[in-house]
């Protein structure tokens, strides 16, 4: 890294971030400029956030960091003294106390979904008639495997077999088959988190269900 910043400038950002509660070793310098300048920055990172310091400006430094204080997620300020940035910096890292303190509400459905990257496929054409006749019987399976593995699915079955049912007709009715696994996958995420199972066990049943279906997976995913 090509350090701009002295020191003695450095010890006093890293005093304030102690003082906000946050552990300087989680944070690493670069010079990370964030698409915002072609200038030699000094840029504090921890995890999204970042503040970014750009001293080589004749009429002061200038700073970019985000989160922004008004809860937007940029903010840059120019012709600044080193007690300005200071101040600034001080607001940031309460910012940063906050976000790094709120856990992510989409993580609890990450841990239970399947182990494939859907975001490539983009065929989403009906499913055809052999396909169709294929998923009927292994969504069949899958809900006896349900019965016969996942202890507690019975106190939910009524619900999830229906649901799982339903999945067999909105192949047959041509349903696009990006926006069946969606709806499949979203209804087995759903089932873990009713009945609170590990992560391991939602593996179990995406390994399951892979080998079920092996010869439409494929396509669908």
């Amino acid at each position: 890294m090509n350090r701009q910043l002295l020191n003695i400038q450095r010890k006093q950002l890293h005093d304030i971030l102690v003082a906000e509660g946050i552990d300087p070793a989680q944070t690493q310098w670069t010079n990370d400029q964030k698409g915002w300048t072609d200038d030699t920055t000094d840029t504090i990172e921890i995890g999204l956030c970042y503040f970014v310091i750009n001293p080589d400006v004749i009429d002061g430094i200038s700073i970019k960091w985000s989160p922004a204080p008004d809860g937007d997620i940029e903010f840059g300020q120019n012709h600044l003294n080193w007690l300005g940035v200071i101040n600034l910096f001080r607001s940031w890292a309460r910012q940063v106390k906050l976000e790094i303190g709120q856990p992510d509400p989409w993580a609890k459905y990450i841990k239970f979904a399947p182990p494939q990257d859907l975001s490539d496929f983009s065929d989403n054409s009906p499913f055809s008639y052999p396909e169709v006749q294929q998923i009927e019987e292994s969504v069949q399976k899958l809900i006896e495997f349900l019965y016969e593995n996942i202890n507690n699915y019975s106190e939910a079955s009524d619900k999830f077999d229906t649901g799982l049912n339903r999945m067999i007709k909105y192949a047959k009715s041509g349903l696009g088959r990006i926006d069946w696994t969606n709806q499949f996958v979203g209804l087995i995420i759903a089932i873990c988190l009713t009945l609170s199972l590990s992560p391991e066990t939602a593996n179990s049943i995406w390994r399951f269900w892979l080998k079920t279906i092996s010869n439409v997976y494929q396509i669908i995913f």
